[in-house]
C-alpha cells in the first residue's frame, strides 16, 4: 500500500504526513513480528545446549526450533509476503 500511494503522482504529493504514519506502522509491524518469533524461539533455544542423548520430555526440543521456524515460513507463503521481506524478517532471527 506505501509503496502504491508513493508511485502515484497525484496521492504521493497529498498524502506525505499519511505515508510518514504509514511507514511507522509498517516498521513497528516488523518490529513486533521480530519481537514474536524472536521471544518464540527464546523457549526453545537450550535445546542446541543439551544433551540429544538425554530423553526429558520437559525440555524444549530441536525439533521445537525447527517446527518455529517452518511454521513461520509456511505462514509468509500463504500471506505471500515479499521474498526480500522474509529474508529480512529472518535475518533478524
Amino acid at each position: 500500500l506505501l509503496n502504491f500511494i508513493k508511485q502515484d503522482r497525484d496521492l504521493s504529493r497529498i498524502t506525505l504526513d499519511a505515508q510518514d504514519v504509514l511507514a511507522h506502522l509498517v516498521q513497528m509491524a516488523f518490529k513486533y513480528l521480530v519481537h514474536c518469533l524472536q521471544s518464540e524461539l527464546n523457549n526453545y533455544m537450550p535445546a542446541f545446549l543439551d544433551d540429544p542423548e538425554e530423553n526429558s520430555l520437559q525440555r524444549p526440543k530441536i525439533d521445537d526450533v525447527l517446527h518455529t521456524l517452518t511454521g513461520a515460513m509456511s505462514l509468509l507463503r500463504r500471506c505471500r509476503v515479499n521474498a526480500a521481506l522474509t529474508i529480512q524478517l529472518f535475518s533478524q532471527l
